[in-house]
């Protein structure tokens, strides 16, 4: 019985490198493609197709207690990117599934999209592109980069590649992360601080946190309170670190300037968040780059010829 690999990666994701499939077939592998959705495919089809899968490639698509109970030859579980909270890792190992990830992968793409970000929300780039777009000329005053405070929470590969750009904007960059020694942030630019410095300090503030139970709504009421009412929150990482009600709140209110969201509890996000006058959003496209997507075909092909001979796994969790 040949080995069966399932992907399930969003549409046009998969079509910017549309490689994977072919050269997992290349390497003599039977391949199932759910790749129909610019959302997660729908659980009724992923339950369907991972039935008989022994490897199970997945990008944004829920991998809960019912898909794995539902998928009774699965060995391995790759995630097509860095983010694996959608992946029940604890119930996989239960099941003696492998998981995987892929840290790092798309890091120069995110960090990218954060400095864009950050850039458009200063200059009002975009706000003054639909004004001028709705025959309005109106000249909108930005702040400079240059000299300003980047507050960056959460200092793995994609916030080290921001500090990194921001440094050539002349910024001065705080890093907040437990998990991260203060020489390596030093060695990127950057000054290791706690939390609470972050908040009251910077003009910036960019998140690029996991999805744990402790960062779950971390950017909430009390953390816009401390924050600079001319400061910026920027969040290319995962929706639910920020209280979304207090966001609202604290735009409104006027405790910050404005935000910059790829991210969303729920996605598509609610409307009256991206109505907010003084909100840019975008749909998630922090990872959705050709390059960053050639990258996790590489990795994802490197991890199942590993898995196929016997060899350690890259990024197992």
């Amino acid at each position: 019985m040949s080995t069966k690999v399932l992907l399930s990666l969003g549409k046009s994701f998969y079509m910017a490198y549309p490689y994977l499939g072919e050269k997992l077939r290349a390497m003599g592998l039977d391949v199932c493609e759910l790749t129909d959705y610019d959302y997660p495919t729908p659980e009724d089809e992923v339950l369907a197709a991972v039935t008989d899968a022994d490897i199970y490639v997945v990008g944004v698509e829920k991998v809960n207690k019912r898909v794995i109970d539902n998928a009774p030859r699965l060995k391995l579980i790759i995630k097509h990117g860095a983010g694996y909270d959608n992946i029940d890792v604890d119930y996989a190992k239960e099941k003696g599934i492998l998981v995987t990830f892929a840290a790092g992968k798309n890091c120069g793409s995110v960090a990218e999209l954060a400095m864009g970000l950050i850039l458009s929300a200063a200059r009002g780039i975009t706000t003054s592109y639909i004004r001028l777009r709705d025959n309005n000329w109106a000249l909108y005053m930005g702040d400079e980069l240059e000299g300003k405070t980047l507050g960056i929470v959460g200092f793995g590969a994609i916030g080290q590649r921001l500090a990194k750009y921001a440094k050539a904007f002349d910024m001065d960059i705080l890093a907040y992360d437990p998990y991260v020694e203060a020489a390596i942030c030093e060695a990127n630019g950057a000054s290791k601080t706690d939390f609470d410095t972050i908040l009251r300090e910077s003009d910036f503030i960019s998140l690029h946190i996991p999805a744990t139970q402790e960062n779950i709504g971390l950017i909430n009421k009390d953390a816009f309170a401390k924050m600079k009412t001319t400061s910026y929150l920027i969040n290319t990482s995962r929706g639910e670190v920020v209280d979304e009600d207090a966001l609202i709140a604290a735009l409104k209110s006027g405790e910050i300037k404005a935000a910059a969201l790829d991210v969303f509890s729920s996605e598509p996000p609610r409307g009256d968040l991206i109505s907010v006058p003084n909100v840019l959003a975008t749909p998630h496209i922090g990872g959705s780059s050709i390059g960053g997507a050639r990258n996790l075909c590489e990795h994802t092909c490197e991890n199942i010829r590993r898995f196929l001979n016997g060899e350690p796994l890259l990024c197992q969790l």
